[in-house]
C-alpha cells in the first residue's frame, strides 16, 4: 500500500466503522513540539503514547493532557528512568 494522506485515511476508516457519523481527531508530534519545542520527536511520541494509553474518555485529550503528559515525560527524563 502507497503513502496516503490523513483525509483519505480518515475518509475510509469513516466508511468502516459507519459512515460520515463517525469523526477523529488526530494529534501530530508537531502538536506536542508546539508545546514544548525542546523535546525530542521521540519524547512528543511518547507524550501520545501516553496520553493515549491512559485516555480518560471523560475528559479526552486536549492540549491541558498533553502538557501534563509532556511534565511527565521530563520529570521521567530528569530521573534518568528515560
Amino acid at each position: 500500500m502507497g503513502n496516503i494522506d490523513a483525509s483519505t485515511a480518515i475518509a475510509h476508516i469513516q466508511t468502516l466503522e459507519g459512515g460520515s457519523d463517525t469523526f477523529y481527531k488526530t494529534w501530530h508530534t508537531d502538536d506536542v513540539l508546539s508545546l514544548n519545542p525542546k523535546l525530542s520527536r521521540d519524547f512528543a511520541r511518547l507524550v501520545l503514547q501516553m496520553a493515549m494509553d491512559n485516555h480518560d474518555a471523560t475528559i479526552g485529550i486536549n492540549w491541558e493532557v498533553l502538557e501534563i503528559y509532556i511534565s511527565q515525560v521530563l520529570e521521567m527524563q530528569s530521573a534518568g528512568i528515560i
